[in-house]
């Protein structure tokens, strides 16, 4: 955790909703500053937008009123201003279903490969893809957040170094040394992709000694897949020939047999069945409506 607090305010001349985040005192101003250049230079409508940074930020410290020295005395923070999405994020949502259909899922999907896809086009790996990362805007829509790890590298060049959650580590991430930060971030995909559409984690780390990754390791597909049927309730075919497909195409063990962006837009999956944005988000917000009013009544 980079930040030291996280702040709800309203601008005042517009009325509108930001959030502030205030970082840890200990964090290199250099880092803090990289990666304000690196979201105000971001538009796109699956980002959610940075509204401004703010090297120094006075925060008053609590004082007795009564004590005969009273003054104002504050602390110091740098801070980034964002835009607020109130609508919680895709983790919650899919943990108040259980998990998506696949129609929906992949409605979900597409707005998040449109926003690494766009990412990635501009040399920007994010490195920290995950389903509490990805928040639900005012609009019902998907918005990619906290660019903490992202990191600007040539589509060739390597990177090294991890920060997030271990669950959506590549492997080449996990052995801790250079890798494709574009090719990581497939991964990461896959693996919330897999977490929408299941409910559960396809596994509990990319390691050749996990037990379920191993089947992946072994291309032992049929095993690996014949686990998390029987973990849906002996359920044959809860999950389609053509999602196992794409989602073995991103699991991959070696980066650079794993699929590229392109390649996972033009896949089979991706063109099947599918709910329009008016309608995900009119899903997405009954789903929400539902849930606020089951948490009421408990």
């Amino acid at each position: 955790m980079i930040y030291r607090s996280i702040l709800l305010v309203e601008e005042i001349q517009t009325h509108k909703l930001q959030v502030i985040k205030l970082f840890k005192k200990e964090i290199s101003p250099k880092a803090i500053e990289n990666e304000a250049q690196l979201l105000l230079s971001l538009s796109h409508p699956r980002v959610i937008e940075c509204l401004g940074y703010y090297p120094r930020v006075l925060i008053p410290l609590p004082v007795d009123v009564n004590a005969p020295d009273f003054n104002f005395p504050c602390d110091c923070y740098s801070a980034l201003a964002l835009e607020y999405a109130p609508n919680g994020d895709l983790l919650q949502l899919v943990t108040s279903l259980g998990y998506l259909p696949e129609e929906i899922a992949r409605a979900c999907f597409q707005q998040i490969v449109d926003a690494v896809e766009y990412l990635h086009n501009d040399e920007i790996c994010r490195l920290d893809l995950k389903p509490d990362n990805i928040l639900i805007d005012e609009n019902f829509s998907l918005r990619l957040c906290d660019f903490g790890t992202a990191l600007r590298s040539h589509v060739d060049s390597l990177v090294k170094g991890t920060a997030g959650t271990v669950q959506y580590f590549s492997p080449e991430m996990l052995e801790e040394s250079n890798y494709n930060g574009f090719q990581a971030d497939v991964f990461g995909l896959g693996v919330v992709l897999f977490t929408m559409v299941s409910g559960i984690l396809p596994f509990a780390a990319a390691k050749p000694s996990d037990a379920i990754y191993g089947l992946i390791v072994e291309e032992k597909y049929v095993d690996f897949w014949k686990i998390h049927e029987g973990l849906k309730g002996q359920r044959q075919h809860f999950y389609s020939a053509d999602f196992r497909d794409l989602i073995q195409g991103m699991l991959e063990v070696k980066p650079e047999k794993r699929l590229s962006i392109k390649e996972i837009k033009a896949h089979q999956w991706l063109k099947e069945s599918t709910v329009g944005e008016k309608e995900l988000s009119l899903y997405i917000r009954t789903v929400l409506e539902k849930q606020m009013a089951m948490n009421s009544q408990l």
